[in-house]
């Protein structure tokens, strides 16, 4: 995605017209990101909101002999991590926690879609909830390599980590779905 350098630097002068253009251009890469951290529609147009303000601003700090669009990632990336960190919204279970019940979650969502899904909606829906689950890097993660098809270098200068952890997160958090998946008869062994 090629952004011109002078709408970039309109930005910069408080120019409103020029930053609906560049929000225009990169509103797709980033709600995919908003949406792929917090898997709710509304929830992910609330946090994309906060990265248009963040966006805004802070454009005067966008160094513009870089790319911006990796830049604007950055920021929808760290807003997403500090929206539930700072609003406490989303408690972490395992995917072994054991209910009032007596059943694990896994249990119980094996129990409302069988352990024979006939429609790829309920496959969806099911790892929609189990990525849901996920601590939030690995969440974030996945999304960001499967969802919004970023490489591994891409996510590590995004978030500030080594390739190598990044690969890292991504095979843990594949192994922690897959291997829930076999337990309960989703997918062979």
């Amino acid at each position: 995605m090629d952004i011109h350098r002078s709408l970039i630097r309109r930005c910069k002068e408080g120019d409103l017209q020029a930053f609906d253009q560049l929000i225009q251009q990169i509103e797709q890469s980033l709600y995919r990101i908003c949406y792929g951290y917090t898997y709710d529609k509304e929830e992910a147009l609330d946090v994309l909101q906060e990265v248009y303000i963040k966006l805004f601003r802070f454009i005067d700090r966008y160094d513009e002999k870089l790319p911006f669009l990796p830049w604007a990632k950055q920021v929808a990336v760290r807003t997403c991590l500090n929206y539930y960190r700072d609003k406490k919204k989303h408690d972490h279970l395992s995917l072994d926690t054991i209910q009032e019940d007596g059943r694990s979650l896994l249990h119980q969502l094996a129990g409302v879609y069988g352990s024979n899904w006939d429609n790829q909606l309920a496959e969806h829906d099911l790892l929609t909830r189990c990525l849901l689950l996920l601590p939030d890097i690995y969440r974030l993660e996945i999304t960001m390599r499967y969802m919004d098809e970023m490489s591994y270098q891409e996510i590590s200068q995004i978030l500030g980590k080594p390739v190598g952890t990044v690969k890292s997160d991504i095979y843990r958090a594949r192994r922690l779905l897959m291997d829930a998946m076999r337990r309960y008869g989703w997918m062979e062994a």
